[in-house]
């Protein structure tokens, strides 16, 4: 599989925001503290967690992820390829999105 990019509305403490992924390699290097954890957690999110999951997978899995700042939701988009076919996969998790 090859990360395209992953697009988060919004999870923890990062706001709407967009990442791409070059061609070749791509390193993602950051300051402690800074959003390596919670990209790292969109992508288990997206891959591993249904999108109504019960109430014990919910409490463990997303709770901690709803943004930091308010709101009851969060959304995750990735666009991927296998094989030289592309993907795209959206999941969110709790209430109805704040906005689009």
């Amino acid at each position: 599989m090859i990360l395209k990019e992953i697009e988060l509305k919004p999870l923890a403490g990062i706001p709407d925001h967009l990442f791409r992924f070059e061609k070749k390699l791509s390193v993602i290097l950051v300051r402690n503290d800074t959003g390596e954890s919670p990209l790292y957690n969109a992508l288990k999110l997206a891959m591993f967690v249904p999108s109504e999951p019960n109430k014990r997978v919910f409490e463990k899995e997303v709770r901690p992820f709803l943004p930091i700042n308010g709101g009851n939701s969060i959304r995750v988009t990735l666009q991927f390829s296998i094989g030289g076919s592309c993907y795209r996969l959206l999941k969110s998790w709790g209430g109805k999105p704040v906005h689009d």
